[in-house]
């Protein structure tokens, strides 16, 4: 499927983040802060490529519903378990330049963490 699908993910992705050091923790963190600051109540939120949901963990508490997919079954699957008791989360195993969600959904879209470019498509249509 692919190198995130394959090789980084559920757990393998978790340990990446587990050993970052204190200042990519602090990037990383900063970044996060930066979305949430720019989310409000009502908000809809898509984050693409979401992993085990660690991100959207840390943002739904600033928007009314977010959703997250990644092509990763494992990551999917740790996540659901991740995010178990956040009413206001959805999850999808799909390949984020092939969404099977409607259009107009959605008020925000993020990818965090995830450099729009392991999509390998071109950004602008991804994120339309």
């Amino acid at each position: 499927m692919g190198y995130y699908s394959d090789k980084l993910s559920a757990d393998r992705l978790k340990g990446v983040y587990e050993i970052a050091s204190p200042r990519l923790e602090q990037y990383l963190h900063c970044e996060i802060e930066f979305v949430g600051s720019r989310l409000d109540s009502s908000s809809r939120v898509l984050e693409l490529g979401c992993g085990y949901g660690r991100v959207i963990k840390l943002l739904s508490d600033s928007c009314r519903e977010i959703t997250g997919v990644d092509s990763s079954v494992d990551s999917m699957m740790m996540a659901a378990e991740y995010l178990s008791g956040f009413p206001n989360v959805s999850l999808y195993a799909m390949d984020a330049s092939k969404l099977a969600l409607r259009d107009g959904c959605f008020d925000v879209v993020v990818c965090i963490q995830n450099g729009i470019s392991a999509f390998h498509v071109d950004p602008v249509l991804l994120l339309s």
